[in-house]
């Protein structure tokens, strides 16, 4: 099962079947990159492409910062956590596509947690799927 998911600020669902960074390597212009940039990027930190590296952190946070979601999962009974720089309309629009799209290939029920990390402000918040296909993301 996938546990580990790229969303756009278009609302675009990405898989990640081995590894965020990875998924971002086999066609970097779809997340705004070039090839060369990615390996301007790992040269610079001489990371190994490694979940916790220093260049997997950078070009994750970079992503998010431009609006994009990082969704995962680290065992089938944890919760799930979205990464997120703030948690606008828009924001909120996409995670309630991707809600619908794990629900569609029956891959959460809606009483599951989702924890999600808002970075521009430093919040976390968790709530259901039925919360988020609802809009209720806030107290």
């Amino acid at each position: 099962m996938i546990m580990e998911y790229w969303i756009s600020p278009q609302g675009v669902v990405i898989e990640i079947k081995d590894h965020p960074v990875k998924t971002i390597v086999k066609d970097p212009q779809i997340f705004g990159y070039t090839l060369e940039e990615m390996q301007i990027i790992y040269a610079k930190y001489s990371d190994a492409n490694e979940m916790e590296g220093e260049a997997t952190k950078t070009i994750v946070a970079d992503l998010i910062e431009k609006g994009w979601i990082y969704c995962h999962r680290r065992n089938s009974e944890g919760d799930w956590l979205a990464d997120v720089n703030k948690l606008d309309k828009i924001t909120r629009l996409d995670l309630q596509i991707w809600t619908q799209y794990l629900i569609g290939n029956k891959l959460i029920t809606l009483d599951q947690n989702l924890r999600i990390y808002r970075r521009l402000r430093d919040l976390k918040s968790k709530r259901t799927f039925k919360q988020i296909l609802d809009g209720n993301f806030f107290d």
